[in-house]
């Protein structure tokens, strides 16, 4: 990441491949993916409200545990490690979503793959 051209040649071989998706019958049926989705919907990764510290190289912030109740919990990863989770939910330029599990390119692919397309124009562009 400190080199940005380096890091772009990377990634540019990713940009060339054919993805293929796979998704299996939601186990609990499609109330709980709404539920899933509903809660990423129009956010951002991570609130600036969630992050409790940054110290000696370590990033602590607020989480909620959906498997318990709904329970607050903090959670401490060294700072290479938050920046990591936190990229996976960056998308590519010109790539539009309304959630992080749902995005598609352009409005015409995702009408001819079947991906969540929206006709008003509500979806996020990055």
């Amino acid at each position: 990441l400190r080199d940005r051209r380096a890091f772009l040649r990377y990634l540019e071989p990713l940009k060339k491949t054919k993805w293929v998706v796979y998704a299996k019958r939601p186990f609990a049926g499609p109330e709980q993916v709404l539920d899933y989705v509903g809660r990423y919907t129009h956010r951002v990764a991570i609130a600036n409200s969630r992050l409790v510290s940054l110290a000696d190289g370590q990033v602590s912030f607020r989480w909620k545990d959906y498997r318990h109740h709904d329970k607050l919990k903090v959670m401490t990863l060294n700072a290479d490690e938050f920046i990591r989770r936190f990229l996976i939910h960056v998308l590519p330029t010109g790539t539009a979503s309304i959630s992080p599990g749902f995005s598609t390119s352009c409005a015409g692919e995702g009408a001819r793959t079947g991906a969540i397309s929206s006709p008003r124009s509500n979806l996020r562009r990055w």
